[in-house]
């Protein structure tokens, strides 16, 4: 399915949201390179590196609430390029796949939010967007995917390709 360039922009002018954008286009892709995107299990390593992502954004977005409103006049309006976010492949895992369209659902809502037009900051309505959708993340890992994973799905797995490697070093 082609997706909609109005809804993935290349830059947005909000200082703060350029910064949580980046930051979710990030994980999204670390998610579906890890090791669990290729199986039907969730190991504990991308299991605590999901969970240190998801408390990661919600720092961040307290962190922005905390701060005093800044009074742009020269350097507002300006586009701040964004990370885009990673095409989305249809992993080996279900879960894996659900918690990336709900890392999408974020980042589309706040590349579009009225915030992303602001100088810097968020919004009381776009903030709350935000950290509901890393609560309902966060919730699926803890009161679902740890109870389920593993799934053993021996007549239908592998379904997909392998998930690349990771970047190489500099």
């Amino acid at each position: 399915m082609a997706e909609s360039s109005n809804l993935f922009p290349s830059g947005i002018y909000n200082l703060d949201c350029t910064y949580l954008a980046d930051k979710i286009a990030r994980y999204a892709g670390e998610v579906q390179m890890s090791v669990s995107s290729n199986v039907a299990f969730v190991n504990e390593f991308d299991m605590a590196r999901l969970q240190q992502y998801l408390t990661d954004i919600d720092k961040a977005v307290a962190y922005i609430n905390d701060q005093p409103q800044l009074d742009l006049p020269e350097s507002h309006p300006m586009v701040h390029a964004i990370q885009p976010f990673p095409v989305m492949r249809d992993m080996e895992s279900d879960e894996w796949d659900h918690v990336v369209r709900l890392l999408r659902a974020g980042y589309i809502e706040l590349v579009n939010s009225q915030s992303a037009r602001l100088g810097a900051g968020l919004m009381p309505f776009d903030s709350r967007r935000v950290t509901a959708l890393v609560a309902k993340t966060r919730q699926w890992l803890n009161d679902y995917v740890a109870e389920r994973s593993p799934m053993d799905l021996p007549e239908t797995s592998p379904q997909q390709a392998m998930s690349p490697a990771g970047k190489a070093g500099v």
